[in-house]
């Protein structure tokens, strides 16, 4: 059965993405997963946060002190990683590593170890480094790499130097060629759709091997929409995103 994945959280009645109200929300609205974005600060915590920057000011040159100092005068409801592994228990979470270094994996694999998260959570990234950081900290990590143009098959390369558990996919190769692919290699799959018609009809097809996941830029919704977790025969294809379009689902 496909997983309904909270991208950010999930947002309503003012609340902010990436905050720990959201993922909490997410999880009331009957998420099965939360994925999360994460910088490595020079105080070694981790900030949830997408962007590079924080107001201006590049959150991976900042500590905690300067971050919550900055979040204060903007009125923003700042969240660590540790606040979220330490509050949420009761579901799996995607970690994607913003931070391009092998530190940041070492250390966020520390943090869950330390939490007792280890075997939860999943490490995520697009870069190489930070998820060689992770399995170098621990074998059994799970590591998921985030393939953005899967026709040049780097994540076969990856996958052979690392050990992947999951192949996170860009929308616009989310089809069965490229999934199978991925599964004669013993990866699961995760499917970043932007919610088209052609794409469900893929998820609907694979909803027995793979996760699906919503994209973040998505901001159209053409699809009749479907409370949170809505079955269709007895398959999950409700989509948690994290705008205005919170929750999307169609039928193929």
């Amino acid at each position: 059965m496909s997983k309904i994945i909270a991208h950010r959280g999930f947002v309503e009645n003012g609340l902010v993405e990436n905050t720990l109200p959201a993922f909490t929300n997410a999880i009331r609205k009957n998420a099965d997963m939360l994925e999360l974005d994460v910088h490595l600060l020079k105080d070694n915590n981790f900030f949830v946060y997408h962007d590079n920057q924080f107001f201006g000011k590049k959150i991976n040159n900042s500590t905690s002190v300067e971050i919550l100092s900055t979040a204060k005068k903007q009125s923003y409801p700042t969240t660590f990683l540790i606040d979220i592994l330490e509050e949420l228990t009761t579901v799996p979470i995607i970690i994607e590593l913003k931070s391009k270094s092998e530190e940041a994996g070492r250390e966020v694999v520390k943090l869950l170890e330390r939490t007792g998260r280890d075997l939860d959570c999943f490490v995520a990234s697009f870069h190489e480094k930070s998820l060689r950081g992770a399995r170098l900290q621990s074998s059994d990590i799970h590591l998921v790499w985030n393939e953005y143009k899967p026709v040049r098959q780097l994540w076969r390369e990856i996958h052979g130097k690392l050990g992947l558990t999951y192949l996170s996919l860009y929308y616009r190769f989310v089809n069965p060629r490229v999934i199978d692919r991925a599964m004669q290699y013993d990866l699961k799959v995760f499917a970043w759709t932007i919610n088209s018609i052609k794409l469900l009809t893929h998820v609907y097809a694979y909803h027995h091997k793979y996760s699906i996941d919503s994209n973040a830029s998505c901001g159209r919704m053409r699809l009749r929409s479907a409370a949170p977790g809505s079955m269709y025969r007895g398959r999950v294809v409700g989509l948690l995103q994290h705008d205005q379009h919170r929750v999307a689902g169609g039928w193929a």
